[in-house]
This record gives structure tokens, sequence and C-alpha cells, in this order.
């Protein structure tokens, strides 16, 4: 074996070695995944020996990582040629925003509704690419698909029977709904250095990075619904900021004690 390859295979298997551990996983608990033996394992770690190309797609999955950045042994900046979720976070914050600007309440629901659907398209078409995890995709889709029917019901209502939410600001719904799609979709995001829950200590650890995204989910839903109760009290604009708040500031503070335990007490 050259040199060169030789060098490039122990590379790749301290890179599996760092990536299992980064993943709480045992040699045995990869191996019983991939459906190799523990040995296996450690040969690929220590340079023995590379996977069986059969299984890098495997691997990859579980890991959260491209073929290309096994094949390297390191990780590298995502290339996001797409800007998939640069494109959903600006529409999702014109849902936010617009809806404090437009006076025309008539214009404003159409318009709102409009961005917040097309939001909705390009998450569920591109769903696999932003969570990496086929296992969950179909329930994100189906729960995707249920807003993305749900939005033009509520809107035709809202025309119909103009008094049907006693003038309840329409904007408020949707950033509900927003905040609880936002929850789902981000408990599964890949820890990356683009996308995400992005605070000092988010982006520092991967596992404190996991936990925040799944406060994130867990506090979704009373986040829409204290929104929701906030905009009988309050006007649009005081009741979204709480809402947002809410639904933000205790896994930041819940991940921020996380880190703070695991690294700095």
């Amino acid at each position: 074996m050259e040199e060169g390859n030789f060098m490039n295979q122990i590379k790749i298997g301290l890179f599996i070695a760092e990536c299992r551990k980064k993943k709480n996983l045992t040699q045995e608990e990869l191996g019983e995944k991939l459906g190799v033996s523990y040995k296996a394992v450690s040969k690929w770690e220590n340079g023995i020996c590379l996977p069986d190309p059969s299984l890098y797609e495997e691997l990859c999955n579980i890991f959260n990582i491209t073929k290309d950045e096994l094949f390297s042994g390191e990780h590298k900046e995502k290339s996001y040629s797409h800007k998939i979720e640069f494109i959903i976070l600006i529409l999702s914050l014109l849902i936010i925003s617009l809806s404090f600007f437009i006076s025309d309440s008539n214009f404003k629901t159409i318009l709102l509704g409009i961005i917040l659907i097309i939001t909705l398209f390009i998450f569920n078409k591109n769903i696999n690419i932003l969570t990496k995890n086929k296992k969950i995709s179909l329930k994100i889709k189906i729960f995707n698909n249920f807003i993305i029917i749900l939005i033009p019901i509520i809107l035709l209502i809202t025309f119909l029977k103009p008094n049907f939410l006693n003038n309840y600001p329409i904007s408020l719904i949707i950033l509900s709904l927003v905040i609880i799609l936002g929850g789902v979709f981000l408990y599964n995001t890949p820890y990356n250095k683009y996308f995400g829950f992005r605070l000092p200590w988010t982006i520092r650890d991967e596992s404190t990075w996991i936990l925040a995204h799944k406060m994130l989910l867990y506090f979704s839903i009373p986040a829409a619904i204290i929104t929701l109760v906030c905009g009988y009290f309050f006007n649009d604009k005081i009741a979204a900021l709480v809402g947002i708040l809410s639904w933000t500031l205790i896994p930041g503070l819940i991940s921020g004690y996380h880190y703070y335990k695991k690294f700095v007490k």
C-alpha cells in the first residue's frame, strides 16, 4: 500500500472514531447498526482497513456527514448551493415582519397566507436534505401537508365569516403555526455552522446543540398557545414578542446550563 493511501486510511479511521464518540456510540453499537462486528469497527478506526463500500451511505447517515467528509477524514464546511435553509428563514421572517406593517387586513391575510404556503412547500420538497433522517421525514411531511391544507381553510373561513375570529389577528395564528412547524423542523436539524438555533454555547458542542433543538420542539406547542392567548389581552406585537421569547428563552437557558455543567463548572 502506498504511504499516502495508508496515511489517508488512518485519518479516515480516526475520523470514524471521532464521529462515533460524538454520537455516544460504542464500537459494538455502531457495528449492530451496520450489521458488522465490533472487531470490524475497531479495524476501521485503527486504519487497518476501510468499511465495505456498501456501508458508506448508511455510515454517513448515522454520523450526519457526507461521503466527501468521510473520504477526506474531516468535517467540511457545508456547501448550501441551493440556499434552502436561508430561503425558508427569509420567508418565515417575512411572515412575521410584514404582518406588523400592512394596514389593509385583507391584503395582509392573502400575502401572509401565500408566503407561508410557499415556505411550507419549499420545506416539504427538501425535507430529506434538511433533516437527513428518513425515519422522521414521513411524519414531518404528513404534518407539513396538514398545515398546508389548513392554512387556506382558515383564510377562506376568515373571508366568508369575518366575525368568526372576532377580529382576532390572523398574523398571530400564522405565527403560532410557524412556531409549531419550526419546532418539528429544528428538532432534527443536524449539527452545522450555518443554520439552526445558534447561540454561543449551542454552536460549540454537539450535545448542547441536540438538547437545545429538542427543547425547541417540546416548547413549540406551549409557546404557540401562549401566543394565541396573549393575542386576546395584548396587541399583536406584544403577543408575538411574548410567544417568540417563550419559545426560545427557556430552551436557550436549559441548553446554556447544560453547557455550563459540561465545560465550565
